[in-house]
């Protein structure tokens, strides 16, 4: 997850590190995500996506990364990478109808 203004910056860097894969099929009507890459990084598969919105009974969900919605911060290298919270992910897998992931995910944090 990036911010959309970020996404041009995003897919030069990760371009020159491994090979962006144009998009396999038309975009899904579930999801009304601006931007959605995929790159593969030394055998690594990578999906980016900014400005990200999930389509729930007729509705659009926005779910774009939203520096209000950081809870923590991880280390990766000499990266900081902001994380949103288990719960909100939750809420995004039933709004997308993954329920099985959505369960793993209150199991964990309950």
């Amino acid at each position: 997850m990036i911010s959309v203004h970020d996404a041009e910056q995003v897919r030069t860097i990760l371009s020159e590190m491994g090979e962006l894969h144009a998009p396999a099929s038309a975009p899904d009507p579930m999801y009304r995500t601006k931007v959605f890459m995929e790159f593969t990084i030394d055998s690594v598969d990578i999906d980016v996506m900014a400005g990200f919105s999930i389509v729930s009974e007729g509705k659009v969900y926005d779910c774009s990364l939203d520096k209000e919605q950081i809870v923590e911060r991880m280390t990766l290298g000499t990266e900081i990478v902001p994380l949103q919270s288990l719960r909100l992910w939750c809420k995004y897998y039933r709004l997308m109808g993954r329920n099985k992931k959505a369960d793993m995910i209150e199991k964990q944090i309950e």
